[in-house]
């Protein structure tokens, strides 16, 4: 018999996965204007993400 215990998968930073990685957003870490300029842009908890490039600036696609 074989047991299989599934954990969460830990919270990584936007800025280091790697490029062409899709992730769901968990937590945001900002609060105010800040959070409101990222809902404007559909980055909220619970939201797929891709890291298309790294660096400055960080691009991301959005899915839904």
């Amino acid at each position: 018999m074989t047991t299989s215990i599934q954990t969460a998968p830990a919270l990584v930073r936007l800025d280091l996965l790697p490029p062409r990685i899709c992730a769901v957003v968990r937590k945001i870490a900002t609060d105010g204007e800040e959070m409101q300029r990222l809902k404007t842009l559909g980055v909220c908890l619970g939201r797929r993400v891709e890291l298309v490039k790294v660096g400055d600036p960080l691009i991301l696609k959005v899915f839904g």
